[in-house]
């Protein structure tokens, strides 16, 4: 499935024993080339560690970058880049599933069964299904 070309550009496999500042520090500049860069969005958490986001001001300037980046050793590690949808992306690929009509429909069902606490201490935890 080709993903539309968008302002943000997803990478990960980066180098993760850098602090959060140094990381994004590191990706302003080298994605600067490309154009002006709104945001660098980086996380430190365990499930978040060794990924980033790229906002670029313009579309064009963020499909450069992501053709041109892929694959660019960073810290001895190859950067896997790819255009990120968001969870529109993710609604649409749910819906694509065949599991809803549409998107209230998912929705709905993800927000009525979000938090439910199936015992007293475990509570559903619900995202969009990937595919």
């Amino acid at each position: 499935m080709d993903i539309p070309p968008s302002q943000t550009i997803y990478v990960n496999n980066l180098y993760e024993k850098l602090t959060k500042e140094e990381l994004k520090k590191c990706l302003f500049a080298m994605f600067s080339q490309f154009g002006r860069i709104l945001d660098v969005v980086a996380m430190k958490t365990y499930r978040l560690r060794g990924q980033a986001w790229v906002v670029f001001i313009d579309t064009a300037a963020a499909t450069n970058a992501l053709r041109t980046m892929q694959g660019f050793p960073f810290f001895d590690k190859a950067i896997v880049s790819r255009s990120f949808r968001g969870r529109a992306g993710r609604k649409q690929r749910a819906r694509k599933a065949g599991r809803y009509e549409n998107d209230m429909q998912s929705t709905t069902a993800l927000q009525g069964l979000q938090g439910f606490k199936i015992t007293p201490v475990n509570a559903l935890n619900i995202t969009y299904a990937k595919q």
